[in-house]
């Protein structure tokens, strides 16, 4: 999952550091114009807003957000001395989670990603699609009750296709995703990674789960059910 989040202080900056340890990307933003633009074009899950931005108030950055992105999550932390009238207006503005700054990182963290389950539909802790379980809060991938070994670039793959629901995701998509333009390799870089992923997925599932390529138009998460050999054992 990738979260845009504010850095505009010390804390903040050490707060983006401490969400990436956490297993989640993060793209990082100081300035309004900044955040308009991955509003408008970037691939987060989810906000975090920790302080005002330049010439932009918390207030008017949650509003900002919620007129370009109705369903994104979008979390505000406050200071210590924030009270219920300030809280109240924020989730007003159309805030999900108002929470002090003291929150511990991997608290945060756990709430994003249930969050951002929520907001796709699925249920947390697991994203069941016909026999593949990604768990985003441990980053798992389980196929036919098999664990899949990835890394952690493949499992982003995986779990972004997955929350599309069987959906396509476009190739401009997925690198954005992933990269948020920043060091992004050639193009060619992600089919690597694909055949990787696709070699992992059908040994795990006697061929039957696959990223699935429309050419033109993008990749989807396909598979067809496949059982749990466990289960068919314990029946």
């Amino acid at each position: 999952m990738r979260i845009l989040i504010t850095t505009c202080t010390w804390s903040s900056l050490a707060r983006a550091t401490q969400l990436e340890t956490e297993g989640l990307l993060v793209s990082r933003i100081d300035d309004p114009a900044d955040l308009t633009h991955y509003l408008k074009f970037g691939q987060q899950n989810a906000l975090v807003f920790e302080q005002d931005l330049p010439g932009l108030s918390v207030r008017a950055a949650v509003g900002l957000a919620r007129k370009h992105a109705p369903d994104l999550p979008i979390v505000v932390l406050t200071g210590a001395d924030a009270d219920f009238g300030q809280a109240q207006a924020l989730y007003d503005l159309g805030a999900d989670l108002v929470v002090g700054a003291g929150i511990g990182t991997v608290e945060l963290a756990m709430r994003l990603r249930s969050m951002v389950m929520r907001a796709n539909r699925f249920c947390p802790p697991s994203i069941d699609l016909d026999g593949i379980k990604v768990n985003p809060i441990r980053q798992r991938v389980v196929v036919g009750g098999l664990a899949v070994r990835l890394t952690r670039l493949e499992y982003e793959v995986v779990e972004t296709l997955a929350l599309a629901r069987g959906g396509l995701v476009d190739r401009a998509g997925l690198m954005d995703h992933l990269y948020a333009w920043q060091n992004e390799p050639e193009a060619r870089t992600l089919d690597v990674h694909l055949v990787k992923i696709r070699r992992k997925l059908a040994e795990a599932s006697q061929g039957k789960a696959n990223i699935e390529t429309y050419r033109g138009r993008g990749f989807r998460l396909a598979c067809d059910t496949v059982a749990d050999p466990h289960m068919a054992e314990a029946a």
